[in-house]
């Protein structure tokens, strides 16, 4: 267990001071620190990133967020995955951070855009990348609450008061566990959770239900995760330091966590509020999860001031504005005398090269690969 979850326990179980901070906000800039203007620019970057934040205003702290910066005020620039196009900053190279989501599989940078930045954040090391690298999670936005069903446009329904807010007791959560997945098979993971699926499925019967494209329609992740006692979240990579939104879904949601993903999660986490399996050994796992719900530890009160506490530590340390704000507070007193540009310069996406995509294996020989190897090598 974390030390610091002894700190968050007790705040959660004598109801002081975290129920007063978060129905009543402190100012952003409670220290008096001069206000720091972040860019943060990304492909997928709408407003709705700022309901993270308890005035929905994209302030956390001393750090102020904006999705653009047409006077080139900002500090610092963040880009996450991919920047949105046009990007043009004045921000130099030392304080300009690329966060990465997506495993390899999903986005490789080449080192021409990797040169533009001075700072990396990643769950795994990228080698090519000669600045400072920071491996951990990079706190991917949260789906519970909003609606990203049935592709069309999304939209928020709970903000920030909805999501500090009290869940569902157990007690009236009709649904014994849950998945959220898709049939996407275009990681060696996706192929492996897909497999386990199967395998949890004969075992569980009626006792698992399974949502997302593919399987049960679903809009808004919510929706299921409040009717849920128990959660999978199975991550579509196993990178050693990396958990998405899928891991934060159901601790927002107060459902006890069932994790497929990176062991790491044992280190930020509780882990009397949910249960760590290995995809890697699917039969195994599967009898750890049945062994989970017949012993049904979400029922008893140390594994729910476990919980609370879990997402206690989500909203207030690993929700990606104060992961933002903890970052440039560090890296702030070695970066901050680079001066700002005289006129702004361009941020440019570079493709892969010809070489690289005319001698990258088709998908389909990837997926037959994956499968023969997962058949071959994981079988516990």
């Amino acid at each position: 267990m974390p030390q610091r979850t002894g700190r968050w326990t007790a705040r959660i179980s004598t109801g002081w001071l975290m129920r007063s901070r978060r129905a009543n906000p402190e100012p952003a800039n409670s220290s008096q620190q001069p206000m720091r203007h972040l860019h943060f620019s990304s492909l997928h970057a709408s407003e709705a990133l700022f309901r993270q934040t308890p005035n929905n205003d994209g302030q956390w702290q001393d750090l102020r967020v904006t999705l653009e910066d047409p006077d080139q005020t900002a500090d610092w620039l963040v880009v996450y995955d991919r920047h949105s196009e046009p990007l043009n900053t004045c921000v130099p190279v030392e304080r300009r951070i690329l966060m990465v989501s997506e495993p390899p599989e999903f986005q490789a940078y080449p080192k021409a855009y990797l040169d533009q930045f001075g700072i990396l954040l990643s769950p795994y090391p990228i080698p090519a990348f000669k600045g400072r690298q920071i491996i951990g999670h990079t706190a991917l936005p949260w789906f519970y609450g909003m609606n990203v069903g049935g592709g069309g446009e999304q939209f928020v329904r709970k903000l920030w008061p909805d999501l500090i807010g009290p869940t569902p007791p157990m007690e009236n959560r009709p649904l014994e566990l849950t998945a959220v997945c898709s049939t996407k098979t275009q990681t060696k993971n996706q192929v492996r959770r897909l497999r386990f699926l199967d395998i949890l499925k004969d075992m569980l019967g009626d006792r698992l239900t399974i949502y997302g494209r593919g399987f049960e329609r679903l809009d808004d992740k919510a929706d299921v995760i409040n009717k849920s006692r128990y959660h999978l979240a199975l991550e579509n990579n196993l990178a050693a330091h990396g958990w998405t939104e899928k891991t934060a879904d159901p601790i927002l949601g107060g459902a006890f966590l069932i994790h497929g993903g990176s062991a790491a999660i044992k280190a930020d986490f509780d882990e009397d509020g949910l249960l760590f399996i290995d995809l890697c050994r699917p039969h195994e796992a599967a009898q750890k999860v049945k062994a989970c719900l017949d012993a049904d530890p979400a029922a008893t009160d140390k594994a729910k001031v476990a919980m609370a506490a879990n997402k206690a530590w989500l909203m207030e340390e690993h929700n990606l504005f104060a992961l933002l704000n903890r970052h440039v507070e560090a890296l702030a007193p070695e970066r901050d005398a680079s001066p700002q540009l005289e006129q702004p310069e361009p941020v440019k996406w570079y493709g892969k090269s010809a070489a690289k995509r005319l001698f990258k294996l088709p998908r389909p020989l990837r997926r037959a690969f994956w499968k023969a190897s997962i058949n071959l090598f994981e079988r516990t």
